[in-house]
């Protein structure tokens, strides 16, 4: 996990599927302990400081779960007769919601495109049209059902409880206006409110 990382910013965690055991537990940038003993010389804090090394972007950030999160739409689909391994839509790398466009990666598309490939070229159009027809109540409700509005409880210290499964009721307790159905689209392809951290998405394909 760590050469895989190199350079780069972010995080890599490997779990036990069957104990839930943490294998790896990476966060980049990083630091040699060894410069920290017996004290912390002021040149080598603020170094680690102004490269943000001192936080664990695995438990103690969070962020937009992307597509990862696409599977929990899939199960919410699935869990209420929406999404069988048949249902298809056409995919012309855009989708219109409002006055609105979403596009996709590919401008191409993919053209019509059933739940398995869906889920293996990870068709944002797909899932904003699946999305929509879901709707962010189910979503909601099973994100939740996975643990994703609360902290996993592991036991490493600083795990952020900065998490967010957006909501109707959300939104308005936030003052930032009603729910609009492009939120709805955003949330079913992981972007838009939520907010995840990588140990929780982690546990949930875990789980899955």
């Amino acid at each position: 996990a760590e050469t895989a990382l190199g350079e780069r910013t972010g995080a890599a965690i490997a779990l036990d599927i069957q104990s839930g055991e943490v294998l790896a537990l990476v966060s980049h940038p990083t630091y040699d302990l060894n410069n920290l003993s017996p004290f912390i010389p002021r040149k080598i804090f603020d170094a680690i400081n102004e490269r943000g090394a001192w936080l664990n972007r695995a438990v103690q950030l969070s962020y937009p779960p992307g597509s990862t999160f696409k599977l929990i739409t899939t199960i919410a689909g699935m869990r209420n007769g929406m999404i069988d391994a048949d249902t298809s839509h056409d995919c012309q790398g855009m989708h219109r919601v409002g006055n609105r466009v979403f596009r996709f990666h590919s401008r191409s598309g993919h053209g019509e495109t059933d739940l398995p490939e869906a889920i293996e070229g990870s068709c944002n159009v797909f899932y904003y049209t699946e999305g929509l027809e879901i709707g962010i109540d189910l979503l909601s409700a099973e994100a939740k059902r996975f643990g994703l509005d609360q902290k996993t409880g592991i036991e490493v210290p600083f795990e952020t409880s900065r998490l967010v499964v957006p909501s109707k009721a959300w939104k308005k307790e936030q003052g930032i206006g009603g729910w609009m159905p492009g939120d709805t689209a955003n949330t079913a392809i992981g972007q838009g409110f939520l907010l995840q951290s990588p140990l929780q998405m982690a546990t949930t394909i875990a789980s899955i």
